[in-house]
């Protein structure tokens, strides 16, 4: 019977036989608390990285890191009440910056928190004399390649076999790019 209708005036619609249940994760973008951080936040930083990534930094690395002129040390949580699950960590210099690690513990991803991180960094930046923001990322981690683009950064490069993964095997890192004045 449908088969004879003409389909100009009667288009197919959906019949649901229920409401959707599925639903966005929750987002509370206001309530999201951003502290920078120093040398005593190096044992946290360590634990954070560990949870994030297949091999974890130490405390002393991160140490060393936060030593370094130029380097910015942002923590985040998902309210001024929570502890923080997620960091940023960047550098500084000769007009160039680097965010050197970013990352968001499993059970706090979908929040919003590595973006206001980066959106707050920029903010830091801002008037610092600083005209690029670089980041490297995983040739396989599509999430985060799609975050990074959608806040202005562009691929500029590649580095072979530049991560090392548990078990032995290599990932290329893409390095991405993004300019912080007009016309760079």
């Amino acid at each position: 019977l449908a088969a004879t209708l003409d389909p100009a005036g009667h288009a197919p619609e959906p019949l649901y036989l229920r409401t959707a249940d599925a639903k966005p994760p929750p987002r509370a973008a206001a309530a999201i608390a951003i502290a920078e951080a120093g040398a005593e936040a190096c044992a946290l930083l360590a634990t954070l990285h560990a949870a994030c990534f297949d091999t974890g930094w130490s405390e002393a690395e991160f140490a060393a890191l936060l030593a370094l002129p130029g380097a910015i040390a942002l923590l985040a949580g998902p309210s001024p009440q929570s502890p923080p699950v997620a960091f940023l960590l960047a550098r500084t210099a000769g007009g160039e910056a680097e965010i050197v690690t970013l990352g968001t513990a499993p059970a706090a991803r979908r929040l919003g928190l590595a973006r206001r991180l980066i959106e707050h960094l920029l903010a830091l930046l801002d008037g610092r004399g600083v005209e690029t923001l670089f980041i490297e990322v995983a040739d396989g981690n599509a999430p985060a390649q799609a975050l990074y683009a959608g806040l202005g950064f562009a691929v500029c490069g590649r580095r072979p076999d530049y991560y090392r993964r548990a078990g032995g095997s290599a990932e290329d890192a893409l390095v991405m790019r993004r300019p912080l004045v007009a016309g760079g």
